[in-house]
C-alpha cells in the first residue's frame, strides 16, 4: 500500500466519522425525547404498581418505546428533507432502529409472561449500552470516550436491574435516562443554539 492510498482511505475514515458526528446531532432531539419520557414512565409505574394495577406496566413501556421510535423515525424523515443526506443516516438509523425493535419485543415477552420483569430493565440497558458502544466505534475520539463511559454505565444500570426489587428496576432505569439521555442532549441544544447566536453576530 503506498502514501496516496494511506491518505484516501484516512481521508475517507476521517468523513465518515464527520458524517456520524453530523448525524448524532440530528438526533439530540429525539434523545431528549428519550431523556423526558422514560423518567415520566417511571413515576406512572410506580403510581400503577401501588395502585395494584401492575400488570400493565410492561403495557405502559410498550406504548412508550414504540411511541419514541414512531418520532424517532417521523424526525429523521423530516430532518432527511431539509439537509444533505450524509451516507451514514442509514446506519445510525438501523442501528438504533434496531435497538428499539429489540426494547420493544422485550416488552412484548414481558407481557407475555416469557420474560422476568427485573429481565426487561436489564434488557433496557443492555440495549443501550450496545448502541452507545457501536457509535462511540465510529466518531472521533472526544465524543467516543464520552460515549463509551455511558455505554458502560448503562451496562452497569442493566446489571443492577437484574439484582434490585421488583419495582426499583423502573426508578434505575428512570434516573439514568434523565441523566445520561435527558441532561446530555438539553445541554447540547443549548449549546447549540449559543453557537448559532455568536455566528448571527
Amino acid at each position: 500500500m503506498n502514501d496516496k492510498e494511506i491518505k484516501e482511505r484516512l481521508a475517507l475514515i476521517s468523513a465518515l466519522t464527520e458524517d456520524v458526528q453530523e448525524g448524532l446531532e440530528d438526533m439530540i432531539v429525539p434523545f431528549l425525547l428519550y431523556g423526558i419520557t422514560i423518567p415520566i414512565g417511571t413515576f406512572i409505574s410506580y403510581f400503577l404498581a401501588k395502585t395494584g394495577f401492575s400488570l400493565f406496566i410492561p403495557l405502559l413501556w410498550l406504548f412508550i418505546m414504540t411511541a419514541c421510535q414512531l418520532f424517532l423515525a417521523l424526525f429523521m424523515k423530516r430532518k432527511q428533507k431539509i439537509k444533505i443526506k450524509r451516507a451514514t443516516d442509514r446506519i445510525l438509523a438501523a442501528l438504533w432502529g434496531s435497538i428499539g425493535a429489540g426494547l420493544i419485543l422485550s416488552m412484548i415477552l414481558g407481557i407475555l409472561g416469557k420474560l422476568d420483569f427485573n429481565t426487561n430493565f436489564f434488557n433496557i440497558g443492555l440495549c443501550l449500552a450496545i448502541g452507545h458502544a457501536a457509535t462511540a466505534a465510529m466518531v472521533q475520539k472526544k465524543l467516543r470516550l464520552f460515549l463509551c463511559i455511558e455505554a458502560l454505565c448503562w451496562a452497569g444500570c442493566g446489571v443492577v436491574c437484574l439484582f434490585a426489587a421488583q419495582y426499583t428496576a423502573p426508578l434505575i432505569i428512570g434516573v439514568a435516562t434523565f441523566i445520561l439521555l435527558g441532561l446530555p442532549a438539553a445541554v447540547a441544544i443549548v449549546i447549540g443554539k449559543r453557537k448559532k447566536t455568536v455566528k448571527a453576530k
